[in-house]
This record gives C-alpha cells, structure tokens and sequence, in this order.
C-alpha cells in the first residue's frame, strides 16, 4: 500500500482579475444604444436611489432607419380573394384554404368541391402558393414562367423521384440535365417565404458626427442617458437599513461612472474616426486605410475589446447612419478600391478590360487580381467592357441587356480561352446573303 505525501507551498503569479465594476463596465460599453436603454430602465427600478431623464427618441426622427410597411401574405392574397371571387360561397371556401396554409405556403389536402376554387388560387401571386406538395408547386411557377416542355418541365413532372434519391446520371440520359438544372435554381421552394422576411429594426445612432468649417467635426451623443443619484438621510434607521441604502448608493455610482466611461469612450472613438475619415463621411473621398491594430495602438486596448466596442454602434454622419466597423478598412480591397474603380470606369474615353482595370489601379498604388475587379463590377452593377459602350450612350443602360444574364456574360479575358481554330472561324465568318 502506497501513501502519498501531501505539502504545502508557497509561490507567486501574476493573474488578471476583474472585479464586479469593472465586468460591469466591459458590459455597457457593448450594449448597443436600445439595449443599453432598457437596461437602465430595469436597474432604476431596482434603485430607488437612482433617478433619470430616458432618452427620447422621437425628437431624432431623421436618424431613425425604419422599413416601410409590408402587406403581410395573407392580407396579399386575402386581396386577390377579393378580386377573384365574386360569390360568396367560393370567397368562403378561398378563405378556408387561405388559413390552411402551412409556413411553406402549401395547403395540406383539398377536398373534391374545393377543387375548382384552388385552381384559381394557383394561379395567384407569389406563383407557387396553395399547391399542395413541392412537385406541384415547382410545375405551377415552370407553368407561370411559360417553361412547359423544356428539361426542367421534363425533370420536374417525369423523373421528379430520381432527382430526390440521387440518381441524376438516368437523368442525364433523357434530359439535358445541366439546362434543367439551372433553370430549376431559380424557382422558389417555399413561396411563402418572400413574406416571411423580418423587418429590420429601427437604428438609433450612437453618434452624431457634424461636418463643420474646414476640417473641424461636432461629436455628439444624440441620447445620452442623464443619471442622477439621490440623497438618502441615515438618520433614525436601523443599523440593518443603513446597510441596505449604502449598497444602493455604491451600486448607483458604480453604474453612474460605468455609463460616463462608456460615453467619454464613444466620444474618443467618434473623434478619432471623423479624423481618419472625415473625407469619406463628408463624401468628398474614398475611406482610407484603418484597422483595428490602428485603433488599438490609439486607444492603449487591445483589439478583441475594441472589436466588442464597436460592434452594432452606429453613427449619423453626413453620408448616412453607418456601422461603426464599416469606417475600418484591413485592406485596398475595400470601399476605396470599388470607388477608384468607380471613377476610373466613368472617366474611360474607351471601355478598359478588367487586365486594363488591374493596371490602371496598380499604377494608383491598388494591387487587385483580376477576378476580384470583376466581383466588384458586379457589386456597383458595371457591366463588363463588352457591354459598357451601352452606357456611354444617352439614355442606354449601364449594365447588359436583360436578355444576356449578367453571370453568364464573358468578359473579354474569357475570350483567350477559345480555341484557336473556333476564333480564326469567328473572325472570317461572313453573314449569309
């Protein structure tokens, strides 16, 4: 039988230990200006030694980001019932199925009288609904997009079961199956959830950046929250109470200095931000280079807190309500390059390949591949050289003509990698007579 020998030592280290205060600090600061306020709401009530004025949103209306109104699907097809029906009986038996409606915008069964009421609604908007499995509501839109007897017709109503188990190579070899394929990606699978889509939340910003005369900025914050910490008298209180109101009264300043550090610290960034990117904020320039290393080196912090700081802030600048952390810039490949590329397409006496484009910006300091140029022509929605002489006319169209899909148009380094023998063809050809 073995013993071990227990002993006692004495050392030390060094460790990092945060404190209730400063935990809490580190928790305001990154709570975005909605939570922050709810937050504070919560704790006032808690406090009875804490009194403050909330913030009051409605007086900055034009900060507000809100999303349009959006009819719901059922108010959409509530009034194409309208519209469609004009007896009572079928409107009845419309809006039965109506509410049968499953999320995907499929309806479960039919029965044999609503039969010819769920024809017509087949045939409403969003094109889909109201079939009743996903074969069917995939031969409705192919029917509704005039594609009855092409491959994907073909694939969906003939070799629908082997499209679900796997087998495409039986498929292949009774369609074109690539064809098919591709036109059944752009139908939809759920027709209902066009109107399934949150609406965005309204943003109120942070900040308030105001361009000033010359290359001076207004930072402001346009709701701060004012804490106000009440007196208490400990007179004629137990001792048991006096405990009590003290806890309250450190919590209260504890919270009160958290909220002042958290604004001095946007305040700082606000600064500090208008002052790399005052051109861009002011739209007189494209965004500079600003990382958070930058930031980090400024501010004495490190990065991952930062990162935290910033993240779902907002500012109100003169070129809009923009994220915090759309302002930093790791690389050219960037809001500056897409506006040099910009510029150098619309200053173009004659339309330049995306090897010229390379050059161009390779000569202004921008080092880009070739096919990052391109993803960019797609962002701004630039056509290629090819089809930009379209928008040098009055009137023309800036991007190809819809009946060429922009993903499948060749740019004109593409052509390089036809044959030879196809592309000596292609320049000899001459139209029949």
């Amino acid at each position: 039988m073995t013993t071990k020998s227990l002993k006692l030592q004495m050392g030390m280290e060094r460790r990092l230990v945060l404190n209730a205060s400063l935990r809490q600090s580190m928790q305001i600061v990154q709570m975005t200006q909605t939570e922050l306020t709810e937050w504070l709401a919560a704790e006032v009530d808690r406090n009875p030694l804490l009194e403050w004025i909330p913030p009051r949103f409605s007086s900055f209306i034009p900060l507000q980001q809100e999303v349009e109104a959006k009819p719901s699907l059922h108010e959409h097809l509530r009034a194409q019932i309208r519209e469609a029906f004009s007896l009572e009986a079928d409107r009845k038996i419309a809006e039965d199925l109506l509410h049968s409606l499953d999320e995907r915008g499929f309806v479960e069964q039919a029965a044999l009288e609503q039969e010819s009421v769920l024809a017509v609604l087949q045939t409403f908007d969003p094109p889909g609904i109201f079939a009743r499995n996903l074969q069917e509501c995939l031969c409705i839109q192919i029917r509704t997009k005039g594609l009855q007897g092409t491959a994907v017709d073909r694939m969906v109503r003939d070799f629908f079961s082997e499209l679900l188990q796997g087998r495409y190579a039986a498929i292949r070899k009774k369609i074109d199956l690539e064809e098919a394929v591709r036109e059944l990606a752009r139908l939809s699978f759920r027709p209902a959830s066009v109107y399934q889509s949150e609406a965005a939340p309204v943003i109120y910003p942070d900040l308030l950046l105001t361009k000033m005369e010359g290359k001076k900025w207004k930072i402001e914050l346009p709701y701060a929250c004012e804490l106000t910490i009440l007196s208490y008298d400990l007179e004629g209180i137990s001792s048991e109470e006096k405990k009590v109101v003290r806890e309250w009264l450190a919590q209260a300043k504890c919270l009160s200095h958290c909220i002042s550090r958290r604004q001095q610290m946007l305040l700082r960034l606000g600064s500090f931000l208008a002052l790399h990117q005052g051109a861009y904020l002011s739209q007189r320039g494209p965004l500079r280079l600003l990382s958070l290393r930058d930031l980090s080196a400024h501010f004495g912090l490190h990065e991952s807190t930062l990162s935290r700081v910033i993240a779902g802030k907002y500012a109100a600048t003169p070129r809009g309500i923009l994220a915090l952390r759309s302002l930093l810039s790791h690389s050219p490949e960037a809001e500056s390059a897409k506006e040099l590329l910009q510029q150098l397409i619309q200053k173009e006496e004659t339309p330049l390949t995306d090897a010229e484009l390379v050059g161009r910006l390779r000569q202004q300091g921008v080092h880009l591949a070739r096919r990052t140029i391109a993803k960019y022509r797609k962002q701004l929605k630039i056509g290629s050289a090819r089809y930009r002489p379209y928008s040098s006319r009055k009137g023309a169209p800036k991007s190809p003509p819809e009946s060429v899909p922009a993903a499948e148009v060749p740019s004109a380094e593409s052509k390089a990698s036809v044959p030879e023998h196809i592309a000596l063809k292609e320049r000899h050809a001459t139209p029949d007579p």
